[in-house]
């Protein structure tokens, strides 16, 4: 397999999975806003349905097991603990609502996922 190849491909697994985790990642805030009272008072059209709350669930909980032992994100580690991950994914598990600080640990991830995204993005358009 070429090099332009594999950058590719790796390409296309990036990109398909940061925009699973942005989809994912949505349902989260939802369900964040329909637990809100004053926020579900304004907007009380908003809905939920449990599939589509458990499948983002488990999609960020898959992403995260994987965070920990991936190479790729080594230098995320050392500003998120796994302690911090572990919350986190318990907290996803229970179907509790997350809060601010949650989102703020998951929107960090996000961007690394996604300027490994960028930095092939990059590296493939060069070798053309």
């Amino acid at each position: 397999m070429s090099e332009t190849t594999y950058l590719m491909k790796d390409y296309e697994e990036t990109a398909s999975m940061s925009e699973k985790l942005n989809e994912a990642l949505m349902i989260l805030k939802k369900q964040s806003l329909i637990a809100d009272a004053n926020t579900y008072k304004k907007y009380p059209f908003l809905k939920l349905q449990p599939e589509e709350l458990e499948d983002a669930q488990n999609e960020i909980v898959d992403f995260l097991d994987d965070m920990v032992s991936s190479e790729t994100l080594l230098n995320l580690k050392a500003k998120i603990s796994e302690k911090e991950v572990a919350n986190l994914k318990q907290k996803i598990k229970q179907g509790n609502a997350l809060e601010k600080n949650n989102f703020e640990v998951l929107g960090n991830l996000l961007n690394v996922v996604n300027q490994q995204r960028t930095s092939l993005f990059r590296k493939i358009s060069n070798r053309r």
